[in-house]
């Protein structure tokens, strides 16, 4: 029951084989960036799936999704959940229950490696989950490429305020979570930090950039310039001042775009935000047992409402029938 995993040997390469791997919080850019791949000639989704909120598709797989949404919740760290940005426990991704999710992941992925010359895996949620990753590149003889998309965390957290109504220091939360977990579990791999303000500042840089990152360049990128549409940026330049700590962690991590790697500094601030996670941890949990209590209470309050109107009801119409 400990391992679970189909065995490796179902798929073999002379070398690991790449495959691209978009990280990010969501609303960073993450989308847009596996369009463009998409544009490259990578393939990135199923389909591209629009929405209200990403008119021009997520580009993700919703089986990979549906995996990792399985796995969080088993966590107690579904999105909705207000203890979401919790750490994993500790060796979380030996669990027998995330092992059997991980052997999912893999037959879905033999597939699309069998027919497509270059995959990559585009989701947000992968960010917080990389350690399980890891082992599915290992079964697979697979090297990942790493495409690391980040966007100022005030704008993130406008962005989810927007689409969840999430309130803004929620939203900086999750942002600070999901950078550290993502620089962290990074370790000293290469990566392609792709702020998302310089896909339209500085588009043609951003676009080669990525280009470079690739094992092999693309046979066409006509098509990347129509991706990129500036009526689809959103940001508010009115809103408040990012935190400085959201700030300087910004900051560290756009260092990567010259370098290719996550500095130390990145990897120290990330480590101090995982620390603070650990303290704040038993909080968060109480708040969210707290929060169902209190929706419960409201709901059991409703139902004995709706009850005593419908008795009042009855009785007023047993009275006009008794006058009759």
């Amino acid at each position: 029951m400990d391992d679970v995993c189909p065995a490796p040997a179902r798929i073999k390469y002379d070398a690991p084989r790449p495959i691209v791997i978009v990280l990010g919080m969501h609303r960073s850019g993450t989308s847009l960036t596996s369009n463009m791949l998409a544009a490259l000639g990578i393939d990135m989704a199923d389909r591209s799936f629009p929405s209200p909120f990403n008119p021009r598709g997520h580009w993700e797989r919703p089986r990979i999704n549906d995996l990792h949404d399985m796995i969080l919740l088993g966590f107690g760290r579904g999105w909705e959940q207000v203890t979401h940005p919790l750490p994993l426990p500790d060796q979380w991704w030996k669990k027998p229950r995330v092992r059997q999710l991980r052997s999912h992941i893999i037959e879905y992925l033999i597939p699309k490696l069998q027919t497509s010359p270059l995959i990559g895996i585009k989701d947000p949620r992968l960010s917080r989950l990389l350690p399980l990753w890891r082992e599915i590149f290992a079964a697979l003889s697979l090297a990942p490429i790493f495409v690391f998309c980040v966007r100022d965390a005030i704008q993130v957290s406008r962005s989810l305020m927007v689409r969840d109504a999430m309130p803004k220091i929620f939203g900086l939360h999750r942002w600070l979570v999901y950078n550290a977990d993502i620089a962290l579990a990074l370790e000293n791999d290469p990566v392609c930090v792709l702020p998302y303000e310089e896909w339209f500042s500085d588009p043609q840089s951003t676009v080669q950039r990525l280009i470079n990152s690739l094992p092999t360049a693309p046979a066409s990128s006509s098509q990347a310039r129509n991706v990129i549409d500036a009526s689809l940026r959103h940001d508010d330049p009115h809103i408040a001042i990012t935190p400085a700590l959201c700030q300087n962690f910004y900051d560290a991590i756009c260092r990567a775009t010259t370098t290719g790697k996550l500095d130390d500094n990145a990897k120290s601030i990330a480590r101090m935000i995982t620390d603070h996670e650990a303290i704040i941890g038993p909080m968060l949990t109480e708040m969210q047992i707290l929060r169902v209590s209190v929706g419960e209470q409201n709901g059991a309050i409703g139902n004995l409402e709706a009850l005593v109107h419908s008795q009042r009801q009855q009785l007023k119409e047993l009275s006009i029938s008794a006058v009759t």
